[in-house]
């Protein structure tokens, strides 16, 4: 199974592989407003990908406000783009189980194959500027995927952070296509499960 994965794409479109799975592991909207969203949802929408799993960033304040306020509005919209949002759940495609961490929860994480969280695991791809930068990464995710042992493991939000790692029989992919600078430079992560 072909993964495409992206992260911190703040609203701008970038070109992707094809792939089975793509996997955006949060800050996808950059707007203000619903129009924004709406606009950002459906380009979205219209990329070939079968399965498209989404977690929510801390920049994905539109759509983190319309499921608060008008659920059923947020998740018709997210339906109707294809996109499958994650909030501490999972769902599993030909055998592989894929779990969301929402933005800020502390649930602990099932067993899983695939394990994506917006913010990284402290210690792992988690530097602003490596090798010399602190680890931003949280403590407690570190620990639930030394425990859980996923075959991998993506986030984003650590712009700084990207590239893949891997340890103890997990691959760590921080996928952020954003540069610390916000510019889009890095280029969308592919892996094969």
């Amino acid at each position: 199974m072909k993964l495409v994965l992206i992260s911190d794409t703040h609203g701008c479109q970038v070109g992707l592989p094809e792939g089975d799975v793509l996997i955006h592991a949060g800050d996808a909207f950059c707007g203000d407003d619903v129009a924004s969203l709406r606009s950002d949802l459906r380009k979205f929408g219209e990329l070939p990908h079968k399965n498209k799993l989404w977690v929510l960033g801390n920049h994905d304040l539109v759509l983190t406000h319309l499921l608060k306020t008008q659920p059923e509005t947020a998740w018709s919209l997210l339906k109707s783009s294809g996109i499958q949002l994650l909030i501490d759940d999972s769902v599993e495609i030909d055998g592989l189980r894929f779990y969301g961490v929402g933005w800020g929860t502390s649930v602990p994480i099932p067993t899983s194959d695939v394990v994506i969280s917006h913010c990284p695991a402290k210690g792992t791809l988690d530097q602003r500027h490596p090798p010399e930068s602190e680890h931003l990464g949280s403590p407690m995710l570190a620990k639930q995927i030394e425990v859980v042992k996923p075959r991998v493991f993506v986030c984003g939000h650590i712009h700084g952070g990207y590239g893949r790692a891997e340890h103890h029989g997990t691959t760590f992919v921080n996928c952020s296509q954003a540069n610390e600078a916000h510019q889009t430079l890095n280029r969308p992560l592919v892996l094969e499960v």
